[in-house]
Order: C-alpha cells, then sequence, then structure tokens
C-alpha cells in the first residue's frame, strides 16, 4: 500500500482517533460507525468499508487504513498528520493574537 496520493486532511483527523488494536503483521482490526474492520495492509485493497469499496477519490485510504497506517509509523501519513497539527497549531495562534 503506497501513501503517495494526497491525505484529506479530515479523515486522517478522524482515523486518529479511532480505536484500533494490533492483530497480526501490519494487520489489525480498527473501529468503525457502525462495526469493526479488519485492515491488512499487505493486501489491496487494505480494508473492505464502503469508503475504500465506493469512493475512489480516496485511493483505498479509508480512515481505517489511514489509522492502520499511522500505527505502523508510515513516513508519508506521519509526515501528513504532523502537517496538520502544526497548522491547526498555527491558525490557532492566529487567532488567539
Amino acid at each position: 500500500m503506497t501513501t503517495q496520493s494526497v491525505i484529506e486532511p479530515g479523515r486522517l483527523m478522524r482515523a486518529a482517533q479511532l480505536g484500533i488494536r494490533h492483530v497480526g503483521a501490519r494487520r489489525y482490526v480498527v473501529a468503525g460507525s457502525d462495526a469493526p474492520w479488519m485492515v491488512d495492509l499487505d493486501v489491496d485493497p487494505p480494508c473492505y468499508c464502503p469508503d475504500a469499496e465506493y469512493r475512489p477519490q480516496y485511493q483505498g485510504k479509508c480512515k481505517h487504513t489511514l489509522a492502520a497506517l499511522l500505527q505502523e509509523h508510515d513516513p508519508p501519513t506521519l509526515w501528513a498528520y504532523a502537517t496538520i497539527l502544526e497548522s491547526r497549531a498555527r491558525y490557532a495562534g492566529e487567532v488567539a493574537a
């Protein structure tokens, strides 16, 4: 699974808040709105939730997959997450000033 595409900030922030349990090599059970989803980062697509299956604009990176990539310390995903947090902190500082 590659993370070369653009990661939608809101989706990544929601992913960071999901409950997640490691169940095997690059395999996770991730909390979902209706039910938990199995994510296997070594298959394509890694998740079979409706977002992953029916929204091609996410390129298979539903919030469950993003949560698993964060757990795996995937560099592009972590970089995107850090960038979002930095941007939000900077904006909060500007608003407070």
